[in-house]
């Protein structure tokens, strides 16, 4: 996967705690994710790939919010994401430094 550019916008976003699904803060946060597009899609997939485990997760919830079919299988070293997009699967397993960032 080639180098992305990711906004300070969406690393912001990503940044902040994932607040409990069926909460105001969670409703508040879906309405904000829905702000991001198709054209972030690469900014959150380079996310799944070096981001740290909270921007992992933040990621693929927001992901899944934007319509994507995403998914993360195993834990710590066999840990990876699978991201439908189209009829085209991705698979992305996190670089091994990104557990350090934890």
């Amino acid at each position: 996967m080639k180098t992305v550019k990711v906004s300070a916008n969406l690393m912001n976003f990503i940044g902040q705690d994932v607040p409990p699904t069926g909460t105001p803060e969670w409703r508040a946060w879906e309405l904000k994710c829905k702000e991001f597009g198709k054209d972030d899609l690469p900014a959150f997939l380079s996310i799944l790939k070096s981001g740290t485990v909270a921007e992992q997760y933040a990621s693929l919830l927001a992901l899944r919010t934007l319509g994507y079919e995403a998914h993360g299988h195993g834990y710590g070293k066999s840990l990876a994401y699978t991201v439908k997009v189209g009829n085209k699967t991705r698979r992305i397993r996190p670089d091994s430094r990104a557990a350090a960032h934890a």
